[in-house]
């Protein structure tokens, strides 16, 4: 069934893929000579940069990413390619960050040397730094980072986030909240807020300052620098000491777990229990290290394995056949990120810089279009901010279990409180 299942996907995004080309171009596929790419013959792979964090503090998190990323790449090639260019395939071009900030800008050299069109990684570290290298190089980026100073003040066309900010993620999270709280199933009085000094967490606190404030909810913050804390035992026991009634914050894979396991060591728990944004808490490596002691945690993400979207539950149940855990974490919107580039790539009908970035800028896709997945689709701002996007509100359950609980159109089950 699932195979059937994912046969029948493919079929639809072939024919998906072959509407835009004919309805955005205006040209037959075969007919090369016509497109941007100035009379040459459409090219038999179009290379993608994806210099990723493979090891080092973000390594675990990198690894999930490379792995949507080449899902995706899959997803394209086994559907036909890129048909406005012949049926070009996608190929990526892979090295190791080494979570270091300064090593992508050399490695993307070496790529669009090598004939990369087009950037997909780092998956976070290190963006800011590389955004000068893009800009000067003329290819542009697509990503998932949160990080507000990539897109703000505008990037000439280079970063394109196929997410929203800090502050689309707090959003989505305290109208859930807020609705939570209307119908009486919590009583939010004071909410704890973990946060890295590391971008974009201080964004994240930022955010949920901003809304705890509009909805007159205290807020006790408190800050570390995750390569170097820990132990994180004293933050429960102030939380502990605060009465918190719920824990919020954004974090990394090394302070993500610390942070869960100073909990399992204590009995306290906050009263309505945890929620966390864009995080690694819904990732699989997360959710093994961790055990059954964060069942119930929630999480505002960017997609779940199972929601109101077919195609990326049946992607999900492939994704798992195929690696033996479900698709799952912001890195899971690796898949996405592929499906908007095939998009822009099949529009273009060209390789060319400017025409893609002009391609990207124009991007339109509905929740569950082609491969994306996450909610509110796409549609870019000038400077490259996806303003259509919105968060999946997710509750842990078993050992890799997410079940979307809000927004409306995702949801597929009710909100168990106390979270935790």
């Amino acid at each position: 069934m699932r195979l059937a299942a994912l046969s029948r996907f493919a079929v639809i995004f072939a024919l998906v893929a072959a509407v835009a080309v004919l309805a955005g171009c205006g040209s037959s596929s075969d007919d090369t000579s016509s497109g941007s790419t100035g009379g040459s013959s459409s090219p038999e792979e179009i290379k993608i940069a994806a210099p990723v964090e493979l090891s080092g503090p973000i390594g675990s998190a990198g690894k999930q990413w490379l792995n949507y990323l080449e899902f995706g790449v899959e997803q394209v090639n086994s559907s036909g390619g890129i048909k406005s260019l012949g049926g070009a395939k996608l190929k990526l071009l892979v090295a190791d960050t080494k979570s270091e900030s300064t090593t992508a800008p050399a490695l993307l050299r070496d790529m669009v040397s090598e004939g990369a069109v087009i950037d997909v990684g780092p998956l976070s570290g290190g963006l800011t730094e590389l955004k000068p290298t893009l800009i000067s190089l003329g290819i542009p980026w697509v990503g998932v980072a949160a990080e507000p100073s990539l897109t703000e003040g505008g990037s000439e066309g280079t970063m394109w986030r196929i997410v929203g900010g800090a502050e689309a993620y707090a959003k989505g999270a305290f109208e859930f909240l807020e609705e939570q709280q209307e119908a009486g199933k919590i009583d939010l009085k004071k909410i704890g807020i973990l946060s890295a000094t590391s971008p974009p967490s201080p964004e994240y606190k930022a955010a949920i300052e901003k809304f705890a404030a509009e909805n007159g909810w205290e807020t006790v913050n408190y800050n570390y620098d995750f390569t170097k804390q820990r132990d994180y035992n004293s933050f429960v026991s102030e939380l502990h000491n605060e009465n918190v009634d719920l824990v919020m914050g954004q974090s990394f894979p090394p302070d993500s777990i610390g942070i869960a396991e100073a909990f399992q060591l204590q009995s306290w728990r906050p009263k309505a229990g945890f929620l966390w944004l864009d995080g690694f808490q819904v990732y699989n490596e997360f959710r093994e290290a961790a055990g059954d002691d964060v069942t119930g945690w929630l999480a505002a993400s960017n997609l779940a394995p199972e929601s109101s979207c077919e195609m990326e539950n049946e992607l999900s149940k492939a994704y798992e056949k195929q690696h033996g855990v479900p698709i799952a974490g912001s890195a899971g919107g690796g898949v996405s990120v592929i499906g908007v580039i095939a998009d822009a790539l099949e529009r273009a009908g060209s390789t060319d810089s400017d025409e893609l970035k002009k391609a990207l800028g124009s991007t339109k896709l509905k929740y569950c279009e082609g491969l994306y997945g996450q909610l509110g689709g796409v549609s870019f701002n000038a400077d490259g901010n996806n303003e259509a996007f919105e968060p999946t509100i997710l509750q842990l359950e078993g050992k890799f279990g997410q079940v979307a609980v809000a927004p409306a159109e995702a949801k597929t089950g009710e909100a168990k409180w106390p979270a935790n």
